[in-house]
């Protein structure tokens, strides 16, 4: 179906082009066969337009479907360059899941969860671009848990 679209779009242009020219150099009708034939090309023209519109509306939809905003933001962040490798990009990933399942899981309204997806992608991209940073954040806390850790079993236990 893709395909038949992509071969309809120019021509459907063209067509509305042409008959947007015809109404537009009518003159003023003035029997009744002069009128039949304006009715017709205008009831053509609305139908290609709505055919159009359609075709649009079906392509944003199927833009908007979550699954394509997180695969296209991931494929955006990996294709720009800005990260070193994979590992940089799965740590922007799992930052992003992580702030919209914190901010918005228990949502059920359709503009939070939008708010949700636009959230994630943006978080995803800066931790992405910030991943080193967050590395050594990381590590820094998990030094210091592995500190308090240390410092609890060495002290003896008494009763």
């Amino acid at each position: 179906m893709t395909s038949i679209n992509l071969c309809l779009g120019p021509l459907l242009f063209y067509v509305i082009i042409t008959l947007t020219n015809k109404i537009k150099s009518m003159q003023q009708v003035t029997n009744s066969q002069t009128l039949r034939q304006s009715i017709e090309s205008l009831k053509l023209k609305r139908e290609l337009v709505l055919l159009d519109m359609k075709e649009n509306f079906e392509e944003v939809c199927e833009s908007l479907r979550p699954s394509n905003i997180i695969r296209n933001s991931i494929e955006g962040i990996v294709d720009s360059g800005k990260t070193g490798n994979l590992g940089d990009a799965a740590i922007g990933v799992a930052s992003g899941l992580l702030v919209k399942n914190i901010l918005f899981k228990s949502s059920t309204n359709p503009l939070k969860k939008l708010a949700g997806t636009a959230i994630q992608a943006l978080v995803t991209r800066i931790a992405s671009r910030n991943s080193d940073k967050i590395k050594e954040s990381g590590k820094n806390i998990l030094q210091r848990i592995a500190a308090k850790l240390k410092r609890k079993n060495a002290l003896p236990v008494s009763l």
